[in-house]
């Protein structure tokens, strides 16, 4: 696979608390997209994700609660969570992108909080940022913008205090954090999975040599779980910076602020009629945040507003 593997483990970990056994059952394999399932196995899938999508919603009135915004405007702005169909659609299946962006916004909360502690809480806010950050990027490697949105926020304050000291605490102490968050899930991942598979091909015959009945000479050296991770996280990387193919209903990035082009998921034709499923924004809450961008910005350049909500501005920025 090419992304890490803590979101997967979560939803594993859930499907199995409510029984799901697909060893049992092949046709709860989902070897093929668009097979038939039983809906009963559906929610327990489902479950874990639809419920980070709700939490999502909470945790953006918090976010803008702390980043200064009066408790109608940040209940105004998770409002607004709780209506975009993109959101909605995310959470609804099995996809990662919800606990990816609830670890993702736990860690800028976290972070903004610690940049106003001092002692011992900011030093344990820094972690839990630090934490939060790597399983955001455990979960999705696109996730690592949130531990560069934390790293932001810790910046922002050494740039007004003039001062880098607190800045460079606290980036020894978010990726010291980071990391083991990050790689712990590896350890269960090669715990849980010891068998050889369709994946061996991507992978060297000093790592394979470890998986049972991988057809390696058992002469060749075994790597440690620390050259296992490095060596699986290179792969990971290589296969991410590799897709550069194009797709006929691809879309450019400028695109998406304005909706031009959804990201199609799913299609199937029924007795002449089709069902589809859309990534499409809610046009109302899209157009309302591009055009709110802008006007941010007018008044950021100002100087309108005070000294804690420029700085709050300049982050989202």
């Amino acid at each position: 696979d090419i992304h890490p593997p803590f979101g997967k483990l979560m939803m594993a970990g859930a499907a199995a608390a409510f029984g799901y056994r697909p060893n049992q059952n092949p046709a709860l394999l989902f070897d093929h997209i668009g097979q038939p399932f039983d809906p009963a196995s559906a929610f327990t899938l489902r479950f874990l994700p639809a419920l980070a999508g709700t939490a999502l919603v909470l945790i953006i009135f918090a976010l803008a609660g702390i980043l200064g915004a009066s408790q109608k405007t940040a209940f105004f702005a998770g409002t607004l969570a709780a209506l975009d169909n993109s959101l909605i659609v995310q959470s609804r299946f099995m996809f990662l992108d919800s606990f990816m962006l609830d670890f993702g916004l736990l860690a800028i909360i976290a972070a903004v909080s610690a940049s106003r502690s001092s002692g011992k809480k900011r030093f344990f806010l820094t972690a839990l940022a630090g934490a939060l950050g790597g399983l955001a990027f455990g979960v999705k490697m696109t996730g690592a913008v949130f531990g560069a949105a934390a790293l932001l926020v810790f910046f922002i304050e050494a740039v007004r205090s003039r001062s880098f000291r607190n800045f460079i605490a606290s980036a020894l102490i978010l990726a010291a954090a980071a990391l083991p968050a990050y790689a712990a899930p590896f350890a269960l991942h090669f715990k849980l999975l010891p068998k050889s598979g369709p994946g061996n091909s991507f992978m060297t015959p000093e790592f394979n040599v470890s998986l049972l009945k991988s057809n390696i000479p058992p002469e060749t050296r075994e790597l440690s779980f620390t050259e296992k991770f490095i060596e699986l996280n290179r792969t990971m990387y290589g296969a991410n910076a590799g897709l550069k193919a194009d797709h006929f209903n691809g879309s450019k990035w400028r695109e998406w602020p304005v909706m031009r082009r959804p990201v199609w998921y799913w299609s199937k034709e029924n007795l002449g009629k089709f069902a589809n499923i859309y990534l499409l924004g809610n046009p109302a809450v899209w157009l309302f945040v591009l055009i709110s961008v802008p006007l941010a910005l007018r008044f950021f350049k100002s100087g309108d507003l005070e000294t804690e909500r420029r700085k709050a501005l300049l982050m989202l920025f």
